[in-house]
């Protein structure tokens, strides 16, 4: 009889084992473990309707050997170490304690990758052959909607790509590999190095909210702990296109957008504040680390500035004078950093923001984006064609989905008010230029935009030389303009190594300028009218031409004055006149462009034509002088 009970406990306890860990091994310590099996990770039964509240007791649905699983996950820490490690789609090893999931990795894949051969019984990526029994398909493109399908060795088609597990083939995205423009070097601490951290998530990490925090919504993820770009955020970008969107207000089941304050795709992408606070841990810190042993950098955007100056990296201020390469400022509910300031006042930052895409979502991320302190509206200043030069030229997947985006510098300059919670943090925080913050050994303090572009993306180097200007540099509006015109032979510069891009244009240069660039015509006629236009000056026969195409009748029947300066009006009606004096569609729109003007229809030619965009404030500004940039660059466009 003892014997009989013994045997049936023994089977009891076998069985019981069993119904608590189906598929799982017995570990020493009682614990279970996957052993050779893995598991995708499905996300949180009842997304988008269960409370925040009840989080540690929420149910997620996991996927293995052809069935979906449902665990708790231990979480008596409040620290939610093993949830902040489940990615929806990803797989798994688990460990788990009867119904409750006690730790889990991502899987070690034996293979992955673009299919290039299958057969019944195996697959082969990246030149290897593996053995496989099952195959299955991981769909992960849509919030709330993981699913593992079924498939056979009949679906291993050439070009899909998969990862290889055990004798387990999974069909699931695999990202192309991904090297940054532009990144930094771990834990090197100079202004330079922080502004190449900033550029490596730039134009492939989405904007997700929440994102990059940790899954409890209080301090920083692992992927905010992570030194270099997190696979997550690549993973991310390269799965969605310009249909993204971060919030699905209609359908939160459906919707990135985290629900009741816990943070489900917190390793999507990033938000404001958790890019500044990734950008600051790899410029101090040269290990990754994971959530539950540090808080990391991430917190309330609005805090971030003067946090920074507390801990003796800077200083802080809401007396704004102006920014700095490096500046962090924190507005309410958004963080930003300075980049660079232009030589017009304009300014390119870097911040991660839901802008809306081609397509018309709000999607967006990390992005360098432009201020005009002159206007919010005006996209004709340096900072915007900057962003959209390199945003274009070096990030072409985000330019396919996103333009580059000008925002109002009234309310991204100016600290919050309204509540002394905001009064209290809210302003710009500028790092110590020494060892107790940044140092600079590189002068990228008093550098403009431009140049420190120049020297992030190593342009000064590419670009074609100017012929030696030395007053002409990379990322200057006009440094394309001057470029062609060299090259056209259209000028040859005030000097051996100057332009004078900012100096007066006279009236002998702005008919010379279209002249040359029409291929410098002789002139039909070799008489001369104007006394002060001696017969061998450089610009004689551009003159006589100008004359008899009805571009210039001088300034008196026997006077061009040549040396005199020439005015935005007049250099806008010599271009009119030289392309045949066409009629615009419509009026332009600038205030002090009277109607009656006789300059009125070549500036309403020159607006329609791009030609110029003013400057600034809806003004033309007409009689002011021109200069030898503008109008450089106006017949640039006009080529």
């Amino acid at each position: 009889m003892k014997k009989r009970l013994c045997s049936l406990l023994l089977v009891l306890t076998m069985l019981s084992t069993l119904l608590v860990a189906p598929a799982s091994a017995l570990e020493a310590d009682g614990s279970t473990s996957a052993g050779n099996e893995t598991y995708v990770y499905l996300g949180v039964k009842d997304y988008g309707t269960v409370e925040a509240d009840s989080k540690p007791d929420f149910v997620h649905r996991f996927y293995t050997n052809g069935e979906e699983v449902q665990y708790t996950i231990a979480s008596s820490d409040n620290k939610y170490a093993v949830q902040n490690k489940l990615q929806e789609g990803y797989v798994y090893d688990l460990s788990t304690q009867g119904s409750v999931v006690t730790d889990a990795n991502l899987a070690a894949a034996k293979a992955e990758g673009k299919i290039e051969s299958a057969t019944a019984s195996s697959v082969t990526v990246g030149g290897k052959t593996y053995d496989i029994a099952n195959v299955y398909e991981i769909t992960n493109n849509t919030a709330g909607k993981a699913t593992v399908t079924a498939k056979t060795a009949a679906d291993l088609t050439a070009g899909a790509t998969v990862k290889v597990y055990g004798d387990t083939a999974f069909l699931t995205f695999v990202a192309e590999d991904y090297t940054a423009p532009v990144s930094g070097t771990p834990g090197e601490r100079t202004l330079k190095n922080y502004l190449q951290t900033a550029m490596n998530p730039v134009g492939t990490a989405l904007y997700v909210y929440g994102g990059s925090w940790d899954w409890q919504d209080v301090n920083s993820s692992n992927q905010a702990l992570t030194i270099g770009l997190p696979q997550s955020w690549i993973d991310f970008f390269q799965q969605q296109d310009a249909n993204y969107t971060y919030k699905n207000s209609a359908d939160p089941a459906h919707s990135y957008y985290p629900h009741n304050s816990w943070n489900q795709y917190y390793y999507a992408g990033v938000d404001c504040s958790a890019y500044i606070g990734w950008t600051v841990y790899n410029v101090m810190h040269t290990e990754s680390t994971t959530n539950d042993l540090s808080d990391g950098y991430v917190m309330s955007a609005v805090k971030m500035a003067k946090t920074f100056a507390e801990k003796g990296w800077g200083t802080w201020t809401r007396d704004i004078k102006s920014f700095k390469p490096g500046d962090i400022f924190s507005m309410s509910g958004h963080v930003w950093t300075v980049l660079g300031v232009c030589d017009d006042g304009s300014i390119v930052f870097l911040h991660s923001t839901p802008s809306d895409s081609k397509a018309g979502q709000g999607g967006g991320g990390v992005q360098l984006s432009a201020l005009n302190p002159n206007s919010d509206d005006d996209k004709n200043c340096e900072a915007y064609k900057l962003v959209t030069k390199y945003m274009t030229k070096y990030y072409p997947e985000w330019s396919d989905r996103y333009d580059a985006v000008l925002r109002s510098y009234i309310s991204y300059a100016t600290p919050a008010t309204g509540t002394e919670y905001k009064e209290t943090w809210s302003g710009n925080f500028s790092w110590n230029l020494d060892s107790s913050g940044l140092t600079d050994p590189d002068g990228y303090a008093d550098m403009s935009a431009a140049e420190i572009l120049a020297d992030l993306f190593g342009d000064a180097e590419t670009q074609p030389s100017q012929k030696g200007f030395n007053d002409v540099k990379p990322g200057d509006y006009f440094y394309d303009a001057v470029n062609w015109a060299v090259e056209k032979g259209i000028t040859t510069g005030t000097s051996a190594t100057t332009f004078s891009p900012n100096a007066s244009c006279t009236r002998a240069q702005i008919v010379t300028f279209p002249w040359r660039a029409s291929g410098s015509p002789e002139p039909k006629t070799a008489s001369n009218p104007f006394t002060d236009v001696a017969a061998n000056a450089y610009y004689c026969e551009a003159v006589l031409w100008a004359v008899e195409n009805g571009i210039t009748t001088g300034t008196s029947a026997t006077t061009f004055s040549p040396d005199a300066p020439c005015t935005r009006a007049q250099g806008v009606t010599f271009l009119w006149r030289a392309n045949g004096s066409k009629a615009a569609s419509a009026a332009a729109s600038f205030t002090d462009v009277a109607s009656d003007a006789y300059y009125a229809p070549a500036v309403a030619w020159a607006a329609e034509q791009n030609v110029t965009g003013g400057v600034g404030n809806g003004l033309f500004s007409p009689d002011t002088t021109c200069t030898r940039a503008q109008i450089v660059s106006m017949l640039y466009r006009l080529r």
